[in-house]
């Protein structure tokens, strides 16, 4: 189990930077070529956006799941390994569910904000 865990550590770790490497010279070579209008800067900013909700989500999920593996610290007898699981979808499930209504809110809020008249 452990090695499994290593290697998906790794991989994961790997295509994270790589994908950070193939991001910066993308923008690097739409600067050098002035392809930098109004279009790609809202392309980058809507990223930023949603990169700030994705970090909330993973946030609330790993959350969830500490919380669980908390409780079957907390009550080990009571709980065996099937039921830890189950504690840990469930837990992961409402991180899930806190994650869509405190997006859902500030989505309203951006859109408020960008629907308002300017003075």
């Amino acid at each position: 189990m452990n090695d499994v865990l290593m290697a998906a550590v790794v991989f994961s770790g790997m295509y994270m930077i790589f994908k950070l490497i193939l991001d910066s010279i993308t923008r690097t070579k739409l600067i050098n070529k002035s392809l930098v209008d109004e279009k790609v800067k809202y392309l980058f900013q809507e990223y930023h956006q949603k990169k700030g909700h994705s970090d909330i989500k993973w946030g609330m999920v790993l959350l969830g799941i500490g919380v669980a593996l908390i409780i079957r610290q907390v009550a080990p007898y009571t709980i065996g390994d099937e039921g830890m699981f189950g504690l840990m979808f469930i837990f992961a499930g409402l991180g899930f569910l806190i994650y869509y209504f405190i997006s859902g809110q500030k989505l309203k809020g951006t859109q408020q904000d960008h629907n308002t008249p300017e003075s």
